[in-house]
């Protein structure tokens, strides 16, 4: 677990204040956390701190249990780089926020993040006369308390609230955000210029960027203008990045400048609701976040990876970096499996996996001598998932290699990047028997040669046989049924059951894929224990459904045999006529 105190080596002491002053003058009792030095007491004082949050104060602390696998978002790691979900702006009550920082703490525990950096408005304070806080790193401690129990990396920042020119900017990784606005200046912040707070934010290593830099007064065009504060500022290596997705937004113009200037690319929520109402996450959305390619999990490998501009960001399904980041991580999140000559035709099957949490949009660079059978040169693609491609090559090759361009990616505005992906061919297969249904609709499928027909074990089935290998596989057809076919795995587990064959049923796959000859279809996997004979088996099946019927090919070897590849190559060369 990462250590929730983070550099420089201090802690935090409850201070009781006999008075201190709101924004009307009043005097106001008040008691807050200050920085200890370090020094032998320092362990008990945090662990006194821990139970001061989690008995006194009433607030506790988030759970790392609460974490959702449905909701969390998860983008893979590169090959050289650990990918983390980041979230570098957001806001509380403490500012203008809405939720207290563990409610912070524990959405993005739900959302899988590895860090979230707690960035209230150092000048903008709405709600101070009811929740006064002398020291601005209130927030962030609360946050790191809340975050004790849990490996989320809280990181303390602050947001510089200015009007045009400067506007507002983000400082993160801060030791410290009471010198980016000293106590004497807070009720006229004019009297503090925006350049000493930026300046006190880079000495204290933090790292900077500009905050949706398109929506000010001084922009009604929506339009990111660069003035000479942040020229300035970029020239003496102060200004580091910039957003160029907040919220709902996207700039093409923030992100011209960043590729212009050198900017790190970095995208935020800006959250100040619930997530969940402003992203509509239970509706299928999703808070911007930005992945950051580190050497390790950790605070320091996290500041040192975004002043080296390793990020790309992660908006609406849209991911948008810089042509070497984007390419890692795509290369990580794409990849080919399964690829083989087809059992029955003279093409090669290839199975797409998307390793993302990010729906994908391929084009084909289809070429004379490759392309689709089945399906045009548009490929989409769910998060996690997988679908069967079959490809028609010019000439036999021990290798394939797909070139994509990835629609839902962007180097720089409208450009999308190309990605190549390359596997081996599986050796090709001898020519194998086939079964035609003469019936509706009419079907064919391919077996091994040397197959032996076995009686039926059931009304529906209209072919069953016994392979070379020792294990059989049979074809069914049944009235299409109420029940999706994506669950028609599970449906086919509950009924083999409930009829007492066997036990201990489990779907371990069940992805969605296209027949060769374009239909959509479910091919899963159900391991469980045959009872008759006390063995396990890896029934491979494909379930597809052609004028309101049902077909149905399932083949059942021992689990972990060397028939699963042959039963997988028999049930995925089901077609229809």
């Amino acid at each position: 677990m990462v250590p929730t105190l983070s550099p420089p080596v201090t802690t935090m002491q409850l201070v009781n204040l006999p008075a201190a002053h709101n924004a009307y003058g009043r005097s106001l009792p008040f008691a807050y956390l200050r920085r200890v030095p370090p020094g032998p007491l320092r362990p008990v004082l945090a662990a006194g701190l821990v139970a001061i949050a989690a008995s006194s104060w009433g607030h506790g602390g988030v759970s790392g249990d609460i974490r959702e696998d449905g909701r969390a978002i998860e983008f893979p790691d590169t090959a050289d780089h650990v990918t983390l979900v980041v979230d570098l702006h957001t806001h509380s009550v403490f500012s203008d926020g809405h939720v207290w920082p563990y409610i912070r703490v524990a959405e993005a525990v739900r959302d899988g993040l590895d860090a979230l950096a707690v960035t209230e408005h150092l000048e903008y304070q709405p709600h101070r006369m009811h929740l006064p806080h002398p020291d601005r790193n209130s927030a962030f401690h609360e946050a790191q308390l809340a975050a004790a129990a849990t490996d989320l990396i809280v990181i303390n920042g602050s947001e510089i609230t200015r009007s045009a020119p400067a506007g507002h900017m983000n400082a993160v990784f801060v030791d410290d955000t009471n010198e980016l606005l000293p106590m004497a200046n807070r009720d006229e912040v004019a009297s503090f210029p925006v350049e000493e707070a930026v300046a006190a934010a880079n000495r204290q290593g933090a790292f900077v960027f500009w905050n949706h830099s398109w929506s000010s007064p001084a922009t009604p065009d929506l339009r990111t203008k660069l003035t000479a504060i942040q020229r300035e500022l970029i020239a003496s290596d102060q200004l580091h990045g910039i957003e160029v997705v907040n919220g709902g937004t996207y700039s093409e113009e923030s992100h011209r400048i960043a590729l212009e200037y050198g900017l790190v690319l970095i995208g935020t929520s800006d959250v100040h609701n619930l997530v969940d109402w402003d992203y509509n996450v239970a509706g299928g959305g999703h808070r911007p976040v930005t992945l950051v390619l580190a050497d390790e999990r950790s605070p320091e490998a996290l500041r040192s990876a975004l002043f080296e501009g390793r990020t790309v960001v992660w908006f609406k399904d849209l991911l948008i970096g810089e042509p070497p980041q984007l390419q890692a991580l795509l290369q990580a999140g794409l990849t080919l499996d399964d690829v083989h000559w087809h059992p029955s035709r003279d093409v090669v099957s290839v199975t797409l996996v998307n390793h993302t949490e990010s729906p994908m949009r391929l084009r084909h660079l289809t070429t004379a001598s490759q392309s689709f059978t089945g399906q045009a040169n548009l490929v989409d693609i769910d998060p996690h998932s997988r679908t069967q491609l079959i490809l028609r090559p010019a000439q036999a090759a021990d290798k394939v290699r797909l070139e994509f361009e990835v629609l839902n990616a962007l180097t720089a505005p409208n450009e999308h990047p190309r990605i190549a992906l390359q596997a081996d061919v599986a050796p090709r297969v001898q020519a194998l028997a086939e079964y035609n249904h003469d019936g509706d609709p009419g079907f064919r499928i391919a077996f091994p040669e040397g197959s032996r027909p076995v009686a039926p074990d059931a009304e529906d089935q209209v072919f069953s046989a016994s392979t070379p290998d020792g294990f059989t596989f049979r074809v069914s057809v049944t009235p299409e049924s109420e029940v999706p076919l994506e669950d028609t795995a599970a449906a086919w587990a509950s009924g083999a059951e409930a009829t007492g064959i066997g036990a201990d049923f489990e779907v371990t796959k069940n992805q969605a894929m296209t027949l060769a000859d374009g239909t959509p279809a479910f091919r899963a996997e159900i391991r469980w224990l045959y009872l008759p004979a006390g063995v396990r088996l890896a029934t491979q099946a494909v379930f597809a459904v052609r004028r309101g019927q049902v077909a149905t090919v399932a083949a059942h070897p021992l689990e972990n045999s060397a028939g699963v590849a042959s039963a997988a190559r028999i049930v995925e060369s089901l077609r229809f006529d």
